[in-house]
Order: structure tokens, then C-alpha cells, then sequence
């Protein structure tokens, strides 16, 4: 479970690495995109000394020009849109490591859960028990009296008693052991667990916001994930019974 949390956290600083630099290159490239609008839009601009007959000079220059700044705009493009995959198949692969974590800590709380449930009956079945077998001094004192008020008159209901006790204190320690066959820091590893999951489920939700700004920025449709296209389906909708 360490080595799994140590991963898990691993991953997460990595990612986060990741998206600030994708941030920043998309803020660049949008600073870059404003650059090459307001040059061309200045170079097709005419000047204050604009002559006609000379215009034919400055055409073949601005068209070389374009065709570089468009060439490397497709560049920046294909390579923003490669990391985006890449993005994407990274986020994916986080969710299903988050899934995985969050039914095995949903798990492990239940067994806990039904372990102490457990431990509890059998402490209170054992102390019925027990007080029933062992007479308190009013009935010491009755059975100085009467021989006939003596829980111990009856022999077969003692000896089933006395089975019952036996195998309940047979469960109690059968329960204690199994917990503590857990490690000390075990519940510490849960909760810490649960932090990182939280952590992960914030950062999954600033990947899908840069992923739908990316999205928005160069046109491309948002991929849905197979939790949305599970909502969205009509198929999937409960059907009354």
C-alpha cells in the first residue's frame, strides 16, 4: 500500500508538471498568434507614401512571409495537439488508477467495518454469557437458601452454555488476531490513501478544464470519457421494474 501511495504521489507531481508547462506553451503560443495577426495585419496596411506602381515589390516578401509564419503556426499546432493526446491518454489511465483505488479503500473499509461489528457481538455474547454462569452474591445468597434456584440444577443447559462460551471466546480471539495482523500505520495508510485520491480528482478536473481550453482554442471536439458517454447514452437510463 506505501509503495502504491508513493507512486500514486509520484505520478501526480509529474502530471502537474506537465499541465504547467502546457499552460505556459499555450499562453505562448497565444502571444504568438496575436504577434503574427498584428504583423500581417501591419504589412497589408498601406503606408503614408504608398505608390501603386511599386506594390508588385512587397508582394512576393509578405507571401514568404505568411507561408513561413503559417507553416510554423501548423508546426506549433500538430505539436500542441500530439501533447494533447498524449494528455488525454495520461488522464485516462489516472482515472482508472483512482477507480482501482477507491474500490479497494471502499473494500478494505467494509471488512474493518464487519471485523469491529463482529468483535462486538462476541464481547457482548461472552459477558451474557458470563454473568449468566458466574451468580452474582444475591444469588449465592438465594441458593444458600433453595437448591432449587441454582443455575447449575440444570446440567444440559450448562454444558450447552458453557459450549457456547468456549466458541465464542474461540471467535474473539480468532477476531483479535486477524486484527492484529494488521500493520500499525495501516488506517494511516487508508487515510492518506483517501488525500491523495482527493488530490487526484482536483488535478484530473484542471486537466479536463486545459484539455476543453486546448479544445476550445484550436477546434478540436472534446474527447468524452467513458463516464460521460455512459450519462449521455438513452440506453443506459434505469428502466422501472
Amino acid at each position: 500500500m506505501i509503495k502504491k501511495l508513493k507512486k500514486l504521489k509520484r505520478r501526480n507531481g509529474e502530471l502537474e508538471l506537465k499541465l504547467r508547462d502546457v499552460n505556459e506553451r499555450l499562453s505562448h503560443e497565444e502571444l504568438l498568434r496575436e504577434h503574427a495577426h498584428y504583423r500581417s495585419v501591419s504589412v497589408q496596411t498601406d503606408p503614408s507614401g504608398y505608390r501603386p506602381y511599386a506594390r508588385h515589390l512587397h508582394v512576393k516578401p509578405n507571401t514568404r512571409s505568411n507561408k513561413q509564419d503559417n507553416t510554423d503556426e501548423q508546426k506549433r499546432a500538430d505539436r500542441l495537439l500530439s501533447m494533447h493526446n498524449k494528455l488525454m491518454k495520461r488522464y485516462e489511465k489516472e482515472l482508472k488508477t483512482n477507480t482501482t483505488h477507491t474500490e479497494t479503500i471502499a473494500a478494505l473499509n467494509l471488512r474493518i467495518q464487519d471485523l469491529e461489528n463482529q468483535l462486538h457481538r462476541s464481547r457482548e455474547q461472552v459477558h451474557r454469557l458470563e454473568r449468566s454462569l458466574t451468580p452474582n452474591g444475591r444469588r449465592r445468597r438465594a441458593g444458600s437458601r433453595s437448591h432449587s434456584a441454582s443455575p447449575f440444577t440444570n446440567s444440559q443447559e450448562f454444558q450447552r452454555l458453557k459450549k457456547e462460551r468456549d466458541q465464542l471466546a474461540k471467535d474473539k480471539k480468532r477476531l483479535k488476531k486477524e486484527l492484529q495482523g494488521l500493520d500499525e500505520g495501516f488506517f494511516d495508510e487508508i487515510e492518506d490513501l483517501k488525500y491523495a485520491l482527493q488530490q487526484s480528482a482536483k488535478l484530473n478536473k484542471e486537466y479536463e478544464k486545459a484539455l476543453r481550453r486546448t479544445c476550445k482554442q484550436f477546434g478540436v471536439p472534446y474527447p468524452m470519457s467513458s463516464d460521460d458517454v455512459r450519462v449521455a447514452s438513452p440506453h443506459t437510463r434505469a428502466r422501472p421494474r
